[in-house]
């Protein structure tokens, strides 16, 4: 694989592709671009043998697909060769013989170039190019499709394209155009106050050894309340910070997903080396996105923990009717037991309660009577969520307080329901 030059991000071998005939030219596109018009019978009959006119037909309709025509045409797919041989009623072997003079070849290429009013890029093409192409950038960062697109818009411009290095270049020079916009455009929150914290963010904390941006940066590792409590640590300090009240919008959005995605990747010192046009960018929008991420782990998170206690609280409730089948089960031997005695004719009122005790003992019969009393029918598992009380007090008053609930439809049962948990929580009241 070829190596890239400095300001380039092509392969050598991507160099040398992108400026050839593709290697199969699709169906429909050889039905549309090299299908020849009655304008364009006229035009290339002018010229004067069946080489020439296979030549400059396969020229034209190149230059109207690919945006530019290259030098090698004896290198042009077969089919596609044959496709225009066919039009034009001569045997595709005659390409062969084509532009041994270069003269020709060249006056041709011209001829082709006025006859679709296409023309040579200028500076100020360029300059506009560039400008163009930032746009994009500002949206996609991508070289390879900045690129694909560049192309396409210098073809729709009818611009011929020039070679594939001076493109490559431009992307360059554009995609840096973009990192210098970004720092224009989010000017007005790089007040010094803000540059000063985003600074302080790169630092290593004296105590701990590692940045702030470190631990920003750090996942939960597990769906447990101490990583809950965690992740509403990190978006309380970013809130105080002011995050949530940041303007992003003047960046496009992929533009901040991006940016944000640097952020992640880049290691602290590496950011800190870069110049203010990137590194300022990709911390702000890190710190959004972390935000937003906060926001949708915290959630993800307080959900499993509640959930498991719902799990819990179902399999008590499932031991519980277990459990209850058979102290009923119990229950009814035993008052079958005292129900023979009673019915048993040979045996005297004044000797009935000997009796009895003769069967079931005394103690077991009051254990029995007690249990009876305690036995509840619960009304579905969440008579035991109780139990878990304690647990979930680790975390729902910080995840209630912290984050910002609100709904869709007035007056929504749901949000009373969390004013009066907050109030109550406030007020330490159980």
């Amino acid at each position: 694989m070829g190596h890239t030059m400095p300001g380039t991000f092509l392969t050598d071998k991507e160099r040398k592709r992108l400026a050839c005939f593709p290697d199969d030219i699709p169906n429909w596109d050889l039905i549309t671009y090299f299908t020849l018009t009655e304008q364009d019978r006229t035009f290339v009959t002018s010229h004067r043998s069946d080489t020439h006119r296979l030549g400059v037909a396969l020229q034209l309709c190149t230059m109207r697909y690919l945006g530019f025509c290259p030098t090698a045409l004896h290198e042009a797919p077969i089919e596609t060769v044959s496709h225009l041989a066919g039009q034009l009623d001569v045997n595709p072997s005659v390409l062969e013989d084509y532009g041994t003079r270069q003269m020709t070849r060249s006056a041709h290429f011209q001829a082709v170039v006025d006859y679709l009013q296409f023309r040579r890029i200028q500076a100020d093409d360029q300059e506009r190019l560039l400008t163009w192409v930032t746009e994009r950038a500002l949206e996609h960062d991508k070289p390879t499709l900045l690129l694909q697109m560049a192309c396409e818009h210098l073809k729709q411009q009818q611009i011929l394209r020039p070679g594939v290095t001076v493109v490559e270049r431009l992307v360059v020079s554009a995609r840096t155009q973009a990192h210098h916009e970004s720092l224009r455009r989010l000017q007005p929150l790089l007040t010094p106050e803000r540059i000063a914290l985003l600074d302080q963010l790169l630092l290593p904390e004296q105590d701990k050894g590692r940045t702030q941006l470190y631990k920003l940066r750090q996942h939960a590792m597990s769906n447990t309340p101490a990583a809950l409590l965690d992740a509403l640590e990190k978006f309380t300090l970013l809130q105080q910070w002011g995050v949530d009240q940041w303007d992003m919008s003047v960046l496009n959005p992929n533009r901040q997903k991006f940016l944000a995605r640097l952020g992640r990747k880049y290691t602290v010192q590496a950011l800190r080396r870069m110049g203010p046009e990137r590194r300022y960018p990709i911390v702000l929008s890190l710190l959004k996105q972390t935000l937003m991420d906060l926001t949708d782990e915290s959630i993800d998170i307080f959900d499993v923990c509640i959930a498991s206690r719902h799990k819990k609280a179902r399999k008590a409730l499932e031991d519980y009717q277990k459990e209850m089948a058979e102290t009923t089960e119990t229950h009814s031997q035993l008052l079958q037991a005292i129900g023979d005695v009673v019915l048993d004719e040979t045996v005297t009122d004044a000797r009935l309660r000997q009796a009895i005790y003769h069967y079931i003992p005394r103690d077991t019969l009051q254990a029995a009577v007690q249990e009876a009393r305690t036995l509840r029918r619960p009304n579905g598992h969440l008579d035991f969520l109780d139990d878990h009380y304690s647990y979930i007090r680790q975390f729902a008053p910080q995840f209630l307080s912290t984050l910002t609930f609100e709904s869709h439809q007035d007056d929504d049962p749901v949000l009373k329901a969390l004013e009066v948990l907050q109030s109550l929580n406030t007020t330490k009241r159980r």
